[in-house]
């Protein structure tokens, strides 16, 4: 009988605050992706602890910027996540049409 009170009280409750725990951050980490959506700008989608960053992993940052123009036009925005303050920040990048 203690065993089962253990599996079923203390487990539980271990459980349940470890899936409220990821719940909570993802949801911290994510209530921003959506800002240049609501304000009708194309954007480069972001990815929950990195932002539109991730891509950063595998290519160089100047290749990245030149495919985001070339798909999303002279004026989009994207999400980086800031090193100081541990959260994200959004950003809207434009380009001069006469520089390439």
């Amino acid at each position: 009988m203690y065993v089962t009170e253990l599996f079923t009280g203390t487990l539980l409750i271990s459980f349940s605050i470890g899936i409220t725990s990821v719940l909570f951050l993802y949801w911290y980490y994510t209530r921003n992706f959506d800002y240049w959506k609501k304000k009708g700008i194309p954007y480069a989608e972001a990815v929950p602890f990195f932002g539109s960053t991730y891509s950063l992993l595998w290519k160089p940052f100047h290749e990245i910027e030149l495919e985001r123009h070339l798909k999303y036009g002279p004026l989009y925005g994207f999400t980086a996540e800031g090193a100081q303050k541990r959260s994200y920040t959004t950003f809207l990048l434009g380009w001069d049409p006469g520089t390439h």
